[in-house]
């Protein structure tokens, strides 16, 4: 097994030097980008895994910890499916990885000093980085792989959505439509104002209008229908189930008939079975995330055997149920 001593001496520096930089001491501590860049590419060139006190043998092989970086907003729910997701390619790989999750606010990735140090976990998966975030990770020289959930960036290894497809296929579903109405929220990433833009762009005169909820959940929906001019509308596009769980509330309680009257389209990205079954079932843009959490799980093991960081795209998936 590879320790501190042996990455010490390939960089040329002591022991000390070397546990400082794992624990993120760096800047207190005065040590210099080229003396943390040596032991950097030492690490790599080696292939040193640290001894973190939380590891665990099992079945001869050391157990590694997995950090799951995780928004504290409205994508709570998608959680779960994550999580599923990192569990079935556990067990289909049969790995001998332990998950982490450590919740952070959107935009506010670089307060988490864990991310410049490995005396927690040996790799990560950030999911939901906000556009700051994207901005922190840029400048960020990180010591362990990290693999990056529906995000794309220079030097980090990702799976991710094209959101233009995502709009392209929220067209193919209403493109017989003569009057859609958007829904819009606060944009928690840029991709969201692609999706948005790009949907417009291509539905044209078919556009009626675009509303806006200030929030992105049930209630959120529920309100925006105060909005929308019904009479007119005989299309409804939402960013999320949550959203269009609200508006569905809303035809019910006030004799809406749905898909007759009125039809709803809707990005899939929560639990699946309340989309089977809440009224006449949701039609959605599935967003995969079981599948993406496998493949964030399989690049991080590649780049723990080091291989080099990539990226994966994968495809929205329309399921057509009974709003549409």
């Amino acid at each position: 097994m590879i320790t501190i001593k042996d990455v010490a001496k390939e960089a040329g520096v002591s022991p000390s030097t070397v546990s400082i930089i794992l624990n993120g001491k760096c800047a207190e501590r005065k040590i210099s980008d080229a003396t943390q860049n040596a032991v950097r590419a030492a690490m790599k060139k080696l292939g040193y895994i640290p001894n973190i006190s939380a590891g665990k043998l099992k079945g001869g092989s050391p157990e590694r910890v997995i950090a799951l970086f995780w928004t504290l907003d409205y994508r709570d729910i998608m959680l779960a499916r994550f999580l599923k997701g990192l569990q079935a390619e556990i067990t289909k790989k049969k790995l001998n990885f332990k998950i982490e999750i450590i919740p952070y606010k959107n935009d506010e990735l670089s307060h988490e000093t864990a991310l410049a140090s490995v005396a927690d976990f040996h790799a990560a998966i950030i999911a939901n980085a906000g556009a700051a975030d994207m901005e922190f990770l840029k400048g960020l020289d990180p010591l362990i792989p990290i693999v990056l959930y529906n995000r794309k960036a220079e030097n980090y290894g990702g799976v991710y959505i094209d959101d233009a497809e995502i709009a392209k296929a929220s067209y193919s579903v209403l493109k017989d439509c003569k009057r859609v109405t958007v829904v819009d929220v606060p944009h928690a990433f840029p991709g969201m104002a692609v999706r948005d833009r790009k949907l417009t762009e291509l539905l044209g005169k078919a556009h009626l209008a675009t509303v806006y909820s200030e929030t992105n959940n049930a209630e959120g929906g529920y309100n925006v229908c105060e909005k929308i001019d019904f009479k007119k509308t005989d299309a409804i596009y939402t960013p999320s189930d949550m959203i269009a769980l609200g508006i569905l509330n809303y035809a019910y309680k006030n004799n809406i008939k749905v898909p007759q009257e009125v039809k709803l389209l809707s990005i899939g990205n929560g639990l699946v079975q309340m989309d089977e079954y809440i009224g006449p079932g949701l039609s959605t843009i599935d967003i995969p995330l079981e599948e993406m959490a496998g493949k964030c799980l399989s690049l991080l093991t590649d780049e723990l055997n080091g291989k080099p960081a990539k990226s994966i795209k994968v495809k929205p998936k329309t399921v057509l149920r009974g709003t549409i």
